[in-house]
């Protein structure tokens, strides 16, 4: 299991990665890596809310029922799905005070890595889901 505080450094990483990647030019990875600090928080989150003690790892394999539908659960990279998942005044926060940046964060989805490349184009989207997910992010990692 990978425990609450591993997550939180990892999602802490992953934001620190976004933004060397923004920095130098690399919009595209910026935007990618920085889905997934805000990702690896909630799934924190929703572990912690369900009383686990951090989240299954793939090495772990599932002995009870329970189990394998908490890892139904989490196994997903749904923002939105994951936040559903959270404690309901997290979400109702994140919805009401931090709406926009919410928004702006879920124009992130794991099939970016697909894409076709699109460098300085993606400069201002990039800076602007970057500057979003570390504003909720500084949220998240107090609830973790």
């Amino acid at each position: 299991m990978i425990s609450f505080e591993e997550l939180k450094i990892i999602s802490q990483t992953r934001l620190e990665d976004a933004k060397a990647l923004l920095i130098n030019g690399r919009y595209d990875g910026a935007l990618y890596v920085c889905g997934y600090a805000v990702e690896t928080a909630l799934k924190s989150i929703v572990c912690k809310n369900l009383n686990l003690n951090g989240v299954v790892s793939s090495a772990h394999i599932p002995s009870t029922t329970q189990e394998f539908k908490i890892i139904e659960l989490i196994k997903t990279h749904d923002l939105e799905g994951l936040l559903k998942l959270a404690p309901a005044n997290l979400a109702t926060e994140i919805k009401t005070t931090k709406l926009s940046e919410w928004s702006t964060v879920l124009k992130w989805n794991p099939e970016m890595r697909y894409a076709p490349i699109r460098g300085a184009a993606m400069q201002v989207e990039s800076t602007d889901v970057v500057n979003s997910a570390e504003s909720i992010l500084q949220y998240l990692w107090t609830q973790i």
